[in-house]
């Protein structure tokens, strides 16, 4: 550590920056996202092909020979942390990978943004799950087959020390797709927000109603939107460990995935006037069976997590209906309810 907090500092100055960036428009958000990208493939690349050449004895990188075992993580084996004495499981380990393939719905949020998002988000959504589980599935299979299973518990940088040319590549590498992560979320998550307050979704939210339009037909940022959302983004930040926020992101993802395949699959059963998927093989059966799972992976990851969530929305969801009557807006909100 440099000074005490020093990772608490860090995290909100990246945050206040990527907010920033955000702030000044669209354009520049997008363009330090084609960078990121950019930089973050690059790096897939190189920890990919310096495990290949570790694997084929043709270098080392940071390793050491004995640290080439094959087939040595073919079967798990649950060990205590030995920095932090905790032993984990397959549940703990799925609780901190699961916010990593969250990203394949930001682009439904960003839909003003495209010509044809009827076109652009399913292509979109669908190469997304293909690119980010065939990355996913090549570096855990390619890493576990060849590094023995103790240097993979215990170097806990071990893609850095493995690549070729250099690990600074990689290590450049995380920061970069950290960046991108969090410059998505700041350029989504407050689309939706502002579209929350403005369709008075949740009444407490008015005050982050954006501007009316100024007439010059640019689409502008929603700015109060958009640092209510840094201030969200932030806090949970201020920990200064991950390993106790990711459970909780991922119950929330997963609850708000089987809201949405429940509301498709009652969608789907019903077949109201306004329903009317594009899929050729949409079925309700198969909503069903992704809220189920959804639903059951959530309590498997924390039981009482997931219990408190749900009874917080079932509160929130209250709270919307009775402020709703007494607006008395008018609204048509439909049959399902949001």
């Amino acid at each position: 550590h440099l000074f005490r907090f020093d990772q608490q500092v860090m995290s909100a100055v990246v945050v206040v920056s990527m907010a920033g960036c955000v702030h000044f428009g669209a354009g520049w958000a997008s363009l330090f996202s084609n960078l990121f990208l950019a930089v973050t493939m690059t790096s897939i690349v190189c920890m990919c092909v310096g495990c290949l050449l570790f694997a084929l004895d043709l270098s080392d990188g940071n390793l050491q020979p004995y640290d080439r075992a094959y087939f040595d993580s073919l079967w798990p084996r649950f060990e205590p942390d030995p920095y932090t004495g905790t032993t984990p499981d397959i549940f703990a380990c799925l609780a901190l990978i699961y916010p990593c393939v969250t990203g394949i719905l930001s682009g439904m949020s960003r839909a003003t943004h495209l010509a044809r998002p009827e076109r652009s988000i399913p292509r979109g959504m669908f190469m997304a799950i293909v690119t980010s589980s065939s990355i996913y599935l090549m570096v855990c299979w390619l890493f576990g087959l060849c590094i023995s299973n103790r240097t993979l518990k215990v170097d806990k940088f071990v893609t850095a020390s493995v690549s070729y040319p250099h690990e600074l590549i990689v290590r450049v590498g995380v920061v970069v797709s950290c960046l991108g992560l969090i410059l998505g979320c700041m350029s989504s998550a407050p689309n939706l927000i502002a579209s929350m307050s403005s369709d008075e979704v949740i009444p407490f939210l008015g005050f982050l109603k954006p501007p009316s339009a100024d007439g010059s037909g640019r689409e502008t940022v929603p700015k109060r939107a958009l640092w209510f959302t840094a201030l969200l983004v932030g806090l949970p930040t201020l920990g200064g460990n991950l390993d106790k926020v990711s459970p909780y992101a991922t119950i929330f993802y997963l609850l708000m995935y089987a809201g949405l395949n429940m509301s498709t699959c009652v969608s789907g059963y019903v077949k109201p006037p306004g329903w009317r998927p594009t899929f050729r093989y949409s079925h309700w059966s198969v909503s069903f069976v992704g809220f189920v799972w959804c639903l059951g992976l959530s309590f498997c990851i924390s039981g009482v997590g997931t219990f408190v969530s749900l009874l917080a929305f079932i509160l929130m969801h209250a709270y919307i209906k009775k402020a709703r009557r007494l607006a008395n807006s008018g609204v048509k909100w439909g049959t399902l309810g949001s």
